[in-house]
């Protein structure tokens, strides 16, 4: 899977997460994304009704797990 592909999955995958999970409206902003020695992709944005900055990393080689969330 090339890199586009990874960010578009990862943002849709984190907009699915949070309105499933958390009933949050999550806007993406940015992606990063780590393959050094652990194949992670971290994506960043807001929540879109209180504007609070969020993120969600998930792991690309299992199918977008997400492992964990956070404000930044």
């Amino acid at each position: 899977m090339d890199k586009k592909a990874i960010e578009q999955k990862a943002r849709a995958m984190a907009v699915e997460y949070f309105a499933i999970e958390e009933d949050i409206k999550f806007v993406p902003e940015e992606t990063e994304i780590h393959d050094d020695d652990i194949a992670t992709v971290v994506v960043y944005g807001h929540n879109k009704e209180t504007k609070e900055k969020i993120f969600a990393s998930m792991d690309y080689t299992n199918d977008f797990k997400v492992g964990s969330t956070g404000g930044w």
